[in-house]
């Protein structure tokens, strides 16, 4: 389970196109851990990238 931190508003944006089916995975994962697409994906970044 990831850690819920404080993610900025602010800042650059990116893109990522799912199909239908993974989209429907990752919204229910991210619900499960209480966190919105959002928040796990700059969770992911934050914690992979050094």
């Amino acid at each position: 389970m990831l850690e819920k931190k404080s993610v900025r508003k602010d800042g650059k944006m990116i893109h990522v196109r799912l199909d239908e089916k993974l989209h429907k995975k990752l919204k229910i994962k991210v619900a499960k851990n209480d966190l919105t697409i959002q928040e796990w994906v700059s969770l992911l970044i934050k914690n992979n990238i050094k």
